[in-house]
């Protein structure tokens, strides 16, 4: 008896191996078609044209751990890796009226004009001083984001900033400086520009604790324009409007953008970006309704919405209007090297 009872176990024993085998084998396969099956479903998601990096996401030690915000989109949403991949698709879909009105209710809140304040005018000779050594070359100024010390002579836009002073010029092209409250403290900040260089601009404070001269903000590229005090345009060619509301230390908390493209009479490409806010209680959620019909910019994790020539129109109005406004405004804060620093107008 005790010798069948042996045996019987034994054959259990073997039949156990074989099938811990069987399904450990089978396990494996079935493991691996998930995960490449999940894999494949991903990449198609997120448009990956790289197998490798997609692969390194999804490990099978971290299959299970991919946050929602790596799947973004969801079935029908153009995904691409930066915008400029996209602003020439003219068969991107259009965003339906429930979202043209929340783009409308969003960008309703945003202020677009703006005013070049101009501080204290007590401060106004005590600023200068420092502000023309800077311009003269006699102090470095530093460089708020990376503490670096140069003179303005370095900044290529500006190496050869005597050659505006020549009379014989137009006088557009020898007003260089702004002199206003750029970053609303009550004191004036220098903004030098060079002309031959479209819109190229740089803000600088003065620091009257620290005697000491920064690079506040730097817009360096074509069609940069501000629109007053911690507002900043980018309305390149008339195509494509970014909008920047800086905080006081020059830094980017708020920005807009739309795209325009237009291709003929018939064809044409209107996209507005959800307004980006830099501080996550002021941040817009993504909801469902985005993510089925929003155009995903993976680059810059931003979402763009298409819509109509006359939908983009309503919405860019408030924005140029900002802007012409500006331009009248500017020229009462924009001077020449003899209009602002030469004698009589700061006191050595």
């Amino acid at each position: 008896m005790r010798k069948k009872i042996a045996g019987l176990v034994c054959i259990c024993a073997v039949f156990l191996v074989l099938g811990m085998a069987y399904l450990i084998f089978h396990g494996d396969i079935w493991q691996k078609n998930k995960n490449t099956e999940t894999f494949e479903s991903l990449r198609s998601e997120l448009g990956q044209e790289s197998e490798t990096t997609a692969q390194e996401e999804l490990t099978a030690s971290n299959i299970g751990e991919i946050s929602i915000d790596k799947i973004v989109p969801k079935e029908g949403t153009a995904v691409y890796e930066h915008w400029t991949d996209f602003c020439k698709d003219f068969d991107l879909p259009y965003a339906n009226q429930k979202m043209v009105d929340l783009l409308r209710e969003e960008y309703g809140k945003i202020s677009f004009q703006g005013t070049f304040e101009q501080g204290d005018p007590e401060c106004y000779d005590e600023y200068k001083v420092y502000f023309l050594k800077l311009v003269n070359n006699e102090i470095p100024f530093t460089d708020m984001e990376t503490g670096e010390r140069r003179y303005l002579k370095e900044i290529q836009d500006l190496e050869d900033l005597e050659q505006f002073r020549d009379e014989s010029l137009p006088a557009a092209d020898r007003k260089l400086y702004y002199f206003f409250d750029a970053d609303g403290d009550g004191a004036p900040e220098l903004g030098v520009r060079n002309p031959y260089h479209h819109a190229t601009q740089y803000i600088f404070r003065y620091d009257r604790e620290k005697e000491e001269c920064f690079l506040w903000h730097a817009m360096e590229g074509s069609w940069y324009s501000l629109l007053g005090s911690r507002k900043v345009a980018w309305p390149w060619d008339g195509k494509y409007l970014s909008y920047e509301q800086l905080d006081a230390e020059g830094k980017v908390e708020l920005s807009t953008f739309i795209i325009t493209n237009r291709y003929n009479d018939d064809v044409s490409l209107y996209v507005v970006m959800l307004p980006e806010y830099r501080e996550e209680d002021k941040k817009i959620e993504i909801t469902d309704l985005m993510r089925e019909q929003g155009i995903y910019e993976r680059g810059g994790d931003r979402w763009f919405f298409r819509v109509t020539k006359e939908q983009a129109e309503e919405m860019m109005s408030p924005y140029w209007d900002a802007y012409d406004r500006a331009e009248e405004q500017m020229e009462k804060v924009k001077f020449s090297y003899e209009e602002l620093f030469e004698e009589g107008n700061v006191n050595k």
